[in-house]
């Protein structure tokens, strides 16, 4: 019993550990700003705010174990400093939890929603890491719709659990216009790989790893030779830097940095029209200033 009681012990610091670490709750704060627009009653709405935190420090958990990111938010990942298999059984709780929490709401709908937006959270996610081919065609739409599934899902999940616990029926648009949010943040964070912004200044680690995010799956869908897509998916690894080193020149030449900032300013141009969404203006200043950095890098 003592020795169970320890372990369980073991497993809330580390939980403890990954949620003193930080982080912007903006999942949490979206929550609130609407819940506040549509008169829903504020228990219900912090409640709703933290399922909605323990469902993305799960996949915060998760990913950084599938990513082999050592650092999250400057300090060491779960993995790194407690290893893979407690790791897993943190995010693997943190996301029980979430059901458990939304489960005193009282609301069937809101548990069903939960479930659809965790499935497509797992699908996004095994989009990310299938193994790629040489062959795929239509690469930006394949990496959009990825991105909706992995991070425009979460944006989604505030809103859409504010209208079903205040009784209003979603709306499609509205809908659409968080799912779009969710993409221009997904773009954002891996143009921040690439200028080295996040983990402590390591720069295109995505790149490295070979994977498809926004500027290669723009780059291979536009404007890149056959050969060069083949030997980024297929190459033996004593090509890699090399290879990296081309896809790089290419990505400048065709200024898809600069070309994927302006989607970005036009997707939120869009959205912004959408009346619900003056509750993300976070948001919005978040990724003004974000890109206000890259462009100084572009200059």
């Amino acid at each position: 019993m003592t020795t169970s009681m320890n372990r369980h012990q073991q497993l809330e610091q580390i939980i403890h550990y990954h949620l003193s670490t930080g982080g912007k709750q903006l999942r949490a704060q979206l929550v609130l700003s609407q819940a506040e627009q549509v008169g829903l009653d504020s228990q219900k709405a912090k409640t709703w705010a933290s399922v909605c935190e323990l469902l993305h420090n799960a996949t915060l958990i998760h990913d950084d174990i599938q990513d082999n990111d050592p650092i999250r938010r400057g300090q060491a990942s779960v993995w790194k400093k407690y290893g893979l298999a407690q790791a897993i059984n943190a995010g693997d709780l943190l996301i029980f939890r979430a059901f458990t929490l939304a489960s005193t709401l009282n609301n069937t709908h809101l548990i069903t929603i939960l479930a659809e937006i965790s499935e497509k959270l797992v699908l996004g996610q095994s989009m990310e890491l299938s193994p790629l081919s040489s062959e795929m065609n239509e690469t930006w739409k394949y990496y959009l719709r990825m991105a909706e599934h992995k991070t425009g899902a979460l944006f989604l999940l505030p809103s859409i659990g504010v209208h079903i616990l205040s009784e209003n029926s979603p709306d499609a648009n509205k809908e659409k216009a968080w799912l779009s949010l969710g993409l221009c943040y997904q773009v954002l964070d891996d143009l921040k790989d690439y200028y080295g912004l996040k983990q402590q200044g390591q720069k295109q680690k995505d790149l490295h790893e070979k994977r498809l995010n926004a500027l290669t799956s723009l780059l291979f869908d536009q404007g890149c030779e056959p050969d060069l897509r083949n030997l980024y998916f297929n190459g033996p690894l004593e090509t890699e830097c090399s290879c990296i080193e081309s896809v790089v020149s290419k990505i400048e030449s065709q200024k898809i940095p600069s070309r994927l900032i302006l989607w970005i300013r036009q997707e939120m141009s869009k959205m912004q029209s959408v009346q619900e969404l003056e509750t993300a203006q976070l948001l919005f200043d978040h990724v003004e200033n974000q890109l206000l950095s890259m462009e100084s890098k572009n200059e």
